[in-house]
């Protein structure tokens, strides 16, 4: 398997929670919180991975100038951002546009990853190179607490 296979599979299983958060925007505060919470998790680690194995591979190949690069991980931030300010957000109102907000962002982050960042990868790195950063990936996790 390589690593932009796998970052499509958890994109999918991303597409399927955000289905389900936004079903249940018209809910309480709470109830928003904690399934952004849950998904939270997984999707930090979904970043930090492309950030740390995937991005610096194709860095080297195409600078970090310009290009997608730049755009994903301010998205990245932007995701950050807006769940620790949901968080901190009690008010209803707030918390329905910052839930509203990832929704939107997150969708159209993953849209940019799969139809241009994921091509560029295999094309610029190869299989190898992917499903040896695959390997590295699956020995951090097994690695980790």
């Amino acid at each position: 398997m390589q690593l932009t296979d796998r970052f499509v599979v958890e994109h999918q299983v991303f597409l399927r929670q955000l289905a389900f958060l936004e079903q249940t925007l018209e809910g309480p505060t709470e109830t928003l919180v904690a399934i952004v919470e849950t998904i939270h998790g997984p999707l930090e680690d979904h970043a930090q991975a492309e950030e740390t194995l995937l991005f610096p591979a194709l860095e080297a190949r195409i600078g970090s100038d310009g290009g997608p690069l730049p755009v994903m991980l301010a998205e990245h931030q932007d995701l950050r951002g807006t769940i620790e300010a949901l968080s901190l957000s009690p008010d209803p109102v707030n918390a329905q546009f910052l839930v509203e907000h990832l929704i939107e962002v997150l969708r159209e982050h993953i849209a940019k990853e799969d139809a241009v960042l994921f091509p560029l990868a295999r094309g610029l790195l190869g299989a190898d190179h992917l499903e040896h950063l695959e390997l590295q990936y699956a020995q951090a996790r097994a690695g980790a607490p």
